[in-house]
Order: C-alpha cells, then structure tokens, then sequence
C-alpha cells in the first residue's frame, strides 16, 4: 500500500485515496493542456477536445512524452522531442461555406502550418469516409518530407 509522509508521521493511502488522487492529477493535466495560450489561457470545448486528443497520442505512443502546450500559441503541443504539433480539425456535417469540409481550403491550412516548420494532427473523427479517402490522397500527394511530418487521429 502507497505511504504518504505527512509531518513526522507516515499515512497508509487506500485504494480509493489513490484513484481519487489520479484522477484529479489526469484531469489537472487535461486542464494544463487545454488552456490555451492563443487564446488567453482559456479553456473551451475545442481546446478540451485537443488536449484529450494529445493526452490520447502521447498514451498510445504516438508522441513522445512528456507533450506540454506550446506557451506561443502558434502550435497546439510540443513533445517531448522538443517537436511542434498543430491539431487541424475537420468536419464533414456542415457545408463548407459554413465550415465544413473543403479539400482545396482544408489543405491549405495544413500546407500553412508545415511551412512554418509544425508538425500537424488530422483529426479525421468528424470527416466522412468519403472525405477521409480525398484526405488521404491529397496528404499522399506530398512530398515524403512533408508527409512523414503530419499524423493521423484516429
């Protein structure tokens, strides 16, 4: 059983104390990474779902860890490696001229941030399949050096 040292005494943790205890240390993590500072620290839906999305990354392996926000602003995290890693995000359920999908537009802004020299995540859970497959071969049209800089979620 895990031993807390409070004072000159020693405490017993229970079961219970420490899954409390990791819980609130997952989700002070969640929040660290959440805040984001381009937007002045504040949290929101989309900055919560990029944190979780890092967190979720960084646990599979897929980026080295220890992944903090990037205090600039410009990209979503920097690993472990010392990397820059933007999230773009994109969604199928809307028209694209009220936000949706557009290939043309969306491959833009991923070729915008590789050239500032970031790494980008795709997040692809709110694409159609058939958007996913154009995607797919728009990313796969790049050259190795731009494509090997870019990570698919999920």
């Amino acid at each position: 059983m895990p031993v807390n040292l409070k004072g000159s005494k020693v405490q017993m943790l229970s079961g219970d104390t420490q899954k409390t205890a990791k819980a609130a240390e997952e989700q002070a993590r969640l929040d660290e990474l959440a805040a984001d500072p381009a937007r002045g620290g504040k949290i929101d839906e989309k900055t919560q779902r990029e944190a979780e999305i890092g967190l979720e990354l960084e646990k599979s392996g897929k980026l080295t860890p220890r992944i903090t926000r990037d205090p600039t602003g410009r990209a979503e995290f920097i690993d472990g490696n010392g990397t820059k890693w933007d999230i773009k995000s994109f969604d199928s359920r809307y028209p694209p001229r009220k936000g949706g999908f557009s290939l043309q537009r969306d491959m833009v802004k991923i070729r915008k941030e590789l050239d500032k020299g970031e790494n980008v995540i795709l997040n692809s859970e709110n694409l159609s399949a058939q958007h996913v497959q154009e995607l797919k071969g728009a990313v796969d049209a790049l050259e190795p050096a731009l494509k090997s800089r870019i990570m698919w979620f999920p």
